[in-house]
């Protein structure tokens, strides 16, 4: 089992933690929105997202504001294009944040 050195102040920043995969967890903040953290208990993607996947083979999925689901990598940015709940992309494949 991996130990996870948290700061003081970071689990009353959460109100919920995932598991750790591929050495990230996903985080929901008080305004519901998700992110994710390393070990060290430090926010490496911002909470940002209404939905998120966790971590497989370096990509997770992730839903916007917008209501639009995309994969982003382990920095934040977009792997894939934006596509809706139906699987209809929306975008082309251009590297870009999202949020």
């Amino acid at each position: 089992m991996n130990k996870v050195e948290f700061k003081d102040a970071t689990l009353p920043k959460y109100s919920e933690l995932r598991p750790f995969c591929e050495g990230l967890a996903a985080v929901k903040n008080r305004n519901n929105l998700w992110g994710f953290i390393n070990k060290k208990g430090e926010e490496v993607i911002a909470c940002q997202f209404t939905s998120v996947g966790d971590f497989s083979e370096r990509l997770a999925a992730v839903k916007n504001k917008d209501n639009l689901w995309g994969y982003i990598n382990k920095k934040g940015w977009p792997y894939a294009n934006l596509c809706a709940s139906n699987g209809t992309f929306l975008e082309p494949i251009i590297p870009r944040r999202l949020g």
